[in-house]
């Protein structure tokens, strides 16, 4: 396996997974932040030298403090937070806020398909929707952008 796709390939499998229990349960369990930071910490460490290990840490830090303020102001869920620190670590600090783009992107287009389903259904507002999803297509959507672009 070529190392450039190490850890794209450990974040999606790991987002996927989080994704489905978002879905199903409305949770994402701390068990998936933990194995994703401490797996892409290992894989930088065997595979990056340390000026390239510190942008990693500074994506993670900037989205932490970020989500962090969001989940104390409770627009964001704790699970949603950490999951997203966990993405801010696997990409440098350069391509932090195309990363948060595609992920914002994904969450926008997953609100409005709720809203529009729940309209045409009659269904009350939508509230508490897995932004899980968006986590996954955003992270996914970026790395098809790192890789094709």
């Amino acid at each position: 396996m070529h190392l450039s796709i190490l850890i794209p390939s450990f974040t999606l499998s790991l987002l996927f997974l989080a994704m489905i229990q978002d879905i199903k349960t409305n949770r994402i369990s701390n068990l998936f932040s933990l194995i994703g930071i401490m797996g892409t910490l290992m894989i930088l460490i065997l595979t990056e030298p340390w000026e390239i290990i510190r942008l990693h840490l500074l994506s993670f830090l900037i989205l932490f403090v970020i989500t962090l303020i969001g989940y104390r102001a409770r627009v964001i869920g704790g699970g949603d937070a950490k999951i997203l620190s966990f993405v801010a670590l696997t990409v440098p600090f350069f391509d932090l806020l195309t990363l948060c783009l595609c992920i914002t992107i994904s969450g926008g287009i997953q609100a409005l398909i709720s809203i529009i389903y729940g309209k045409i259904k009659g269904l009350p507002k939508t509230i508490g929707i897995p932004y899980g999803v968006a986590v996954f297509v955003g992270t996914l959507g970026f790395w098809m952008i790192n890789f094709l672009g």
